[in-house]
């Protein structure tokens, strides 16, 4: 049985927060050898998700081992659109026991997300490719950061 059919929530945060420390050391890798990186979702998510899952004490990220990132963003839609794309992945595939618990709970995802100060990018009206063109224009525009 795995740990998401169990269905506890402590351990597949710490699962969770364990792989994003794994993906840190693997970024810090491939930005050693001079390759650029992006990653989708990171602690932010991890944490953001098990809030609205029911987590009460959240744990800190250790930013003296993770890489801290030099640049995030938060994708952010209207209700009505969120709502439309989350049933349209519901007639896909359905939505699965965590996804249902944390839809239950999305104002505490939302409050969770807004506590970390990152850069919200408007997705209505872009598909997949408006919104990663968007995201290009926006590192661009950005000063350059140092990875360590």
């Amino acid at each position: 049985m795995s740990l998401d059919q169990k269905r506890l929530v402590m351990p597949r945060m710490h699962f969770w927060m364990m792989t994003n420390y794994a993906a840190s050391e693997a970024v810090r890798g491939a930005l050693a050898a001079g390759q650029d990186v992006v990653v989708e979702s990171y602690f932010y998510r991890t944490l953001a998700t098990h809030a609205a899952l029911g987590v009460n004490k959240l744990p800190a990220v250790d930013w003296e081992h993770a890489l801290l990132p030099h640049m995030t963003v938060l994708l952010t839609v209207d209700e009505a659109v969120r709502q439309k794309r989350l049933a349209q992945r519901y007639q896909q595939r359905g939505l699965g026991y965590w996804s249902r618990l944390e839809e239950f709970n999305v104002e505490v995802t939302r409050r969770t997300y807004d506590s970390f100060d990152l850069t919200p990018f408007d997705t209505n009206g872009l598909d997949a490719f408006g919104v990663a063109e968007g995201i290009a224009q926006k590192m661009r525009s950005q000063p350059e950061a140092s990875n360590d």
